[in-house]
């Protein structure tokens, strides 16, 4: 999952956020979480090692995303060049969460805003598990491939499955900043359109 692109960055956080209980706090709701929505444990959290690593911990929630966008997904082959470089190397395949999740303009949608902390961490997972399963070959694909299917999980509560149909409402209507300004977003866009028009939206 991706920030707006005009989302500020996050003020009032402090090492005893980022070193201390907050972080134990939010560890702990973010894999019950993935339990609840049933991930495995071997996929939550990822591990990378070389100079372009960003998850080396294996942590499921993290403060360390520079912009914080939510979460992340990743396993070997998603960073082909870095990877044949030497720079990065996937140790452990999977998702997590990052402090995006505290921010309520992370999407530009109500249903965002209202949410609280676990459902916004419901969302997350989703949309993060989908893309990591997703066959996309760029990170757009992979993108628009979860807008579609993140809500299909039936372990979602009622208000998460009703954030990420928001979400792809918006993206369906050209309000998505991830899926704007390249050259495979009309394409995308299509798609879009089209399972919106298959399922009557």
């Amino acid at each position: 999952m991706n920030p707006n692109p005009t989302t500020p960055r996050m003020t009032g956080l402090d090492l005893a956020d980022i070193h201390g209980s907050r972080l134990a706090e939010l560890g702990a709701l973010a894999t019950e979480v993935m339990d609840r929505l049933g991930i495995p444990k071997s996929q939550q959290g990822i591990v990378e090692v070389g100079p372009a690593a960003r998850d080396a911990t294996g942590a499921v929630f993290t403060f360390d995303h520079e912009p914080p966008q939510g979460g992340r997904n990743t396993r070997p082959g998603r960073q082909p060049a870095m990877e044949r470089a030497g720079r990065l190397e996937v140790k452990r395949s999977g998702i997590n969460v990052d402090s995006g999740v505290l921010d309520d303009n992370l999407l530009p949608l109500e249903s965002w805003r209202k949410a609280d902390l676990a459902t916004r961490m419901e969302v997350v997972v989703a949309h993060e598990i989908a893309e990591f399963h997703s066959p996309g070959s760029t990170g757009q694909w992979r993108h628009a491939d979860a807008l579609v299917q993140a809500a299909k999980n039936p372990r979602l509560s009622a208000a998460a499955r009703g954030v990420l149909e928001d979400h792809f409402r918006l993206a369906v209507a050209g309000g998505d900043p991830t899926l704007a300004g390249s050259l495979q977003s009309a394409r995308i866009h299509q798609m879009l359109q089209a399972v919106a028009n298959r399922r009557g939206q």
